[in-house]
């Protein structure tokens, strides 16, 4: 049967139950240090992927700013052109 590691380890929570005074061992402190790298890494990307989604809106409106800025100027010449 195939097991997407990916998806598999999203989904479970790793661990293992030992005594009071037990210890984990390496391989184990080793899986624990990949998942957080791992988990923090994709609140990065998430964070990233909003980040820019804000830049283009900001880009759009920007864009929108400078053409309601030509209408504006252009309706002042006409306002000044027909006070005559």
């Amino acid at each position: 049967m195939w097991k997407d590691y990916k998806k598999h380890s999203r989904i479970f929570d790793w661990g293992r139950k030992i005594e009071k005074n037990g210890n984990l061992t390496t391989e184990e402190l080793k899986t624990g240090s990949l998942l957080r790298i791992a988990d923090s890494l994709e609140k990065m990307e998430q964070r990233y992927t909003e980040i820019s989604q804000s830049i283009e809106n900001y880009k759009d409106l920007e864009i929108e700013n400078k053409k309601l800025k030509k209408t504006i100027s252009g309706l002042k010449g006409y306002i000044n052109k027909n006070r005559k």
